[in-house]
């Protein structure tokens, strides 16, 4: 590889393990010429895994200073992962915030009224299963519009840098129906997605984390989408979707070789300040 960078990390500022400097020295002793933090931003309702509010500013104060510190040994950026819910959450809330570089974009909340009941994606399983059968009365079908659905309302009404795990539906769904990636319902909403891409050209996250848990065989986007992506030129960045120090480059390589068989040889990344094309 080329290039080595991790845009998609997590610090204890958020669901992560170690303080931004630890992760950063590891990234360093890796050998990542470009490091970016990408914290869960504050959601309008209490919860346990996104930056408390009152210490965003500290949050974006400390990368601030992480990047003055290690200026000579690599490129430090300050990011957030933005939640997208309708009318209360997403990337343009932060969008203007002073000292942050970038935005990621992921739907991780599913629900009709977001203030009746909301429930994680990627949240336990059993949470997945009553939201499933609470709010969709047990439909895969319709849980997997409404998933997608909101996921072309944020990348054309509320646009992040990156858009993060793109079909993070199919983690807990896959359990639920095995061969989602065969039924033509879900193969009509990938295209359908591709078709918003295509649209509005954000760059799109590969994210190696369901691999290297053991979730899934592939990344988040699937091969079939992969090969989408590809065909219609829409442009891709590789991250890891790190929690420690152990997962900032994990799976890169099986990632890569992927990517390559399906004929994606750039990725892109923030070098000197601005997203830019390098070779896998």
């Amino acid at each position: 590889m080329n290039y080595l960078y991790n845009f998609h990390s997590h610090t204890n500022y958020c669901d992560g393990a170690n303080k931004p400097e630890e992760m950063l020295l590891a990234a360093i002793e890796l050998g990542l010429l470009s490091y970016g933090f990408s914290s869960h931003a504050p959601v309008p309702f209490p919860n346990h895994w996104c930056v408390e509010k009152d210490k965003l500013s500290k949050y974006i104060l400390e990368i601030g200073e992480l990047k003055k510190k290690y200026k000579d040994r690599i490129e430090v950026y300050c990011g957030l992962e933005t939640d997208f819910i309708h009318k209360f959450s997403g990337a343009s809330l932060f969008r203007n915030t002073e000292g942050l570089d970038y935005l990621f974009g992921s739907i991780h909340y599913l629900y009709e009224n977001p203030w009746d009941y909301l429930f994680c994606v990627d949240g336990p399983f059993k949470e997945f299963q009553k939201g499933l059968k609470r709010v969709f009365k047990n439909d895969p079908i319709a849980i997997t519009k409404r998933f997608f659905e909101l996921s072309r309302k944020m990348i054309t009404t509320d646009p992040p840098d990156v858009v993060g795990h793109i079909d993070k539906i199919k983690l807990n769904l896959g359990k639920i129906v095995p061969d989602l990636e065969q039924q033509d319902w879900y193969l009509e909403e990938l295209d359908k997605i591709v078709d918003c891409l295509v649209e509005c050209k954000p760059i799109v996250e590969v994210n190696t984390r369901g691999m290297y848990k053991g979730y899934i065989s592939e990344p988040y986007p699937s091969v079939y989408l992969l090969k989408k992506l590809h065909e219609n030129k829409i442009r891709i960045s590789l991250n890891s979707d790190s929690h420690n120090p152990d997962e900032i480059l994990k799976m890169y390589q099986e990632a890569i070789v992927m990517l390559n068989e399906i004929g994606i040889t750039e990725s892109w990344a923030m070098i000197r300040g601005k997203w830019m094309s390098v070779k896998l």
